[in-house]
């Protein structure tokens, strides 16, 4: 499942469609895709991660259109990207803003925000709007686990869905 890259990290990368399951089979590709990785206890946070950037790209773009998911693993962090073909930047909330708990739209990226070590967004040269988020992964030291924090910013890596 998914591609291998150097350094000792993976790489998992899928085309998807817009439609009413995108965002179930999104967030069931990255649940079994950690659980590949042994990611276990990310599960749940990149699940909604995933759901949320699936969900912006279903607002906007219309039923059947392509888009990209990306799960990167390296020694540090796991990588979630959604590609898509969307001129529109995502509305990140400013970091001293508070949710508007009335508010019609807006929450998702709120918890993005939350859940997240960094989150962004960029367009590749060809047009692709690469959404993305970083997760610490747990590594092993000697017989037990620990979080990797601390990691450096990330500019999420180059890749383009056509």
């Amino acid at each position: 499942m998914g591609d291998q890259v150097g350094d000792g990290g993976s790489m998992f990368r899928r085309a998807l469609f817009v439609n009413a399951d995108a965002s179930d089979t999104a967030r069931l590709l990255t649940r079994q895709v950690l659980e590949k990785w042994g990611l276990v206890e990310l599960r749940d946070e990149a699940e909604t991660i995933v759901g949320e950037f699936v969900a912006n790209v279903a607002a906007v773009q219309p039923q059947g259109t392509v888009f990209g998911l990306r799960l990167i693993l390296d020694r540090t962090q796991v990588v979630i990207e959604i590609h898509d073909h969307s001129p529109d930047e995502p509305r990140w909330p400013a970091p001293a803003q508070e949710l508007d708990l009335l508010a019609e739209s807006g929450r998702g990226l709120f918890m993005v925000r939350a859940l997240a070590n960094q989150y962004g967004h960029r367009f590749t040269s060809g047009r692709i709007k690469i959404v993305w988020a970083t997760l610490s992964a747990p590594i092993a030291y000697g017989n037990g686990r620990e979080s990797v924090t601390g990691a450096e910013t990330v500019q999420s890596p180059a890749s383009e869905y056509r």
